[in-house]
């Protein structure tokens, strides 16, 4: 029987448009290399066979992976149960793993590691009204709707259509009381992250009446967020962070919310949607210092140092090319370009994961390149790819805390995770693949 890399590798997994590449070389810089993709498929491979050796079985049933939170002891805990850092992600990674592998070991991992969250879900849908009011994020990687997003997305992947019975329990959770007390109003664990969610739903959901909900749930999210914008020293208006005033940035910030409210106009025609979605990004724009490059950061009252997915140019850049359908401005292709220059300027990180390290920039430069048809971003994601990997076959992937950097030989086995750790860098590795085949996690598309 082929090995999961041979079949990873074989020509059927390639689409017509690698394999035209492959025979013309002009068209080489716009897709993966042979070289390239064969290399990808041995990291893989190893991506997965660490997560196989290493996962947990627990006793009700199901699997899960101990975390280790400090390098220098012992002390861990096992995974938690969202999208972000928690055993759905690692549940995603590897449900995306079999659709392009066909390993069946993947496909087993994947169904055990969901388990305890799919009895859950069953648990949340018979119990009494008082314990289902309580109180739970409702965001896209963190929360309701992150679990929205795993449910559904493994019901296609693993062609198991009753597993959107998970997605749908979450979003009748989703309720509006539950939208109202949101404070957050972010991707991570509010508004924002919940109606992308609801929206990848409302296109999978089979019954009518599902699918509606899920729409009618998403608006309200949409106007929720609406509602809850306060005007700035600028005069735009945006959302702000608890106890301070409104910041930057695709995961916490306004980059993040106003792509939802696109998507969320997109989907319905509603203006106002896309009204407040330009108002936010007059206000990241407002807070800019074009010398310094970057925006400032009211939390610390100084410029924001951080430049990753969840703050600084590349989430904004991110943000921006994929909103630029619905607002093609000179202003926001203003906005790309600065951005994107920011972000190919910035050197390789100490951390690889895809919320503050690498591979979050490879993964939004790879975006970049295809979506503007513009090969130097390719190119730029290529490279850095390939720095990672050749410190990675040195060093093991670095995730974690900064203490855990000192101990990289440790880390395959203490970040597992989708947005700190090895799922992450797996799925940005399938991701470059086969970017016709899986959507982008760091848009929950």
């Amino acid at each position: 029987m082929a090995s999961a890399t041979q079949r990873l590798i074989g020509t059927s997994r390639l689409s017509i448009r690698e394999e035209a590449a492959f025979q013309q070389p002009e068209l080489a810089r716009s897709v993966v290399s042979l070289s390239q993709y064969k290399e990808d498929s041995d990291v893989l491979a190893r991506i997965f066979q660490s997560l196989h050796d290493t996962h947990v079985p627990l006793r009700g049933g199901g699997t899960s992976w101990l975390v280790f939170h400090d390098a220098g002891t012992e002390s861990s805990s096992l995974l938690d149960a969202h999208l972000y850092g928690g055993s759905s992600g690692v549940a995603l990674f590897l449900a995306a793993y079999y659709l392009v592998t066909k390993d069946a070991r993947a496909f087993d991992l994947a169904l055990s590691t969901i388990a305890p969250l799919r009895a859950k879900m069953k648990e949340l849908a018979a119990a009494s009204e008082t314990t289902r009011r309580r109180s739970i994020p409702i965001g896209g990687l963190i929360g309701l709707g992150a679990f929205v997003y795993v449910f559904t997305r493994l019901a296609a992947w693993l062609n198991m259509p009753e597993l959107l019975d998970g997605a749908n329990v979450a979003c009748n959770l989703i309720t509006p009381d539950r939208i109202r007390a949101d404070q957050k109003f972010d991707i991570v664990k509010g508004s924002a992250g919940a109606l992308l969610c609801l929206l990848v739903l409302e296109r999978a959901a089979a019954e009518p009446a599902m699918r509606q909900h899920a729409l009618d749930m998403a608006i309200m999210c949409g106007q929720h967020l609406l509602d809850r914008r306060v005007s700035q020293e600028s005069g735009a208006r945006a959302w702000p962070v608890v106890g301070v005033a409104a910041i930057s940035g695709f995961g916490h910030g306004a980059a993040g919310i106003a792509y939802a409210l696109v998507r969320l106009f997109e989907r319905t025609g509603e203006k106002h949607f896309l009204a407040a979605a330009e108002e936010a990004c007059e206000f990241e724009r407002s807070i800019y210092d074009r010398k310094a490059k970057t925006w400032f950061d009211p939390r610390f009252k100084r410029l924001l140092e951080h430049a990753a997915w969840c703050h600084g140019a590349p989430g904004i850049a991110l943000g921006r090319v994929a909103s630029l359908a619905a607002m093609p401005s000179g202003a926001v292709r203003s906005d790309i370009q600065e951005s994107l220059a920011n972000t190919c300027s910035l050197p390789i990180y100490p951390l690889d994961d895809l919320c503050c390290g690498n591979f979050g920039r490879v993964e939004i430069l790879h975006i970049a390149g295809q979506r503007l048809g513009q090969p130097q971003f390719l190119d730029a994601s290529y490279s850095l790819r390939t720095e990672v990997l050749r410190r990675a076959a040195i060093s093991g992937f670095l995730f974690g805390s900064a203490k855990q950097q000192d101990h990289a030989k440790r880390t395959l086995k203490l970040q597992p995770s989708l947005f700190r750790g090895l799922s992450g860098a797996g799925y940005t590795l399938l991701r470059i693949m086969e970017p016709d085949l899986l959507p982008s996690i760091l848009l929950l598309e």
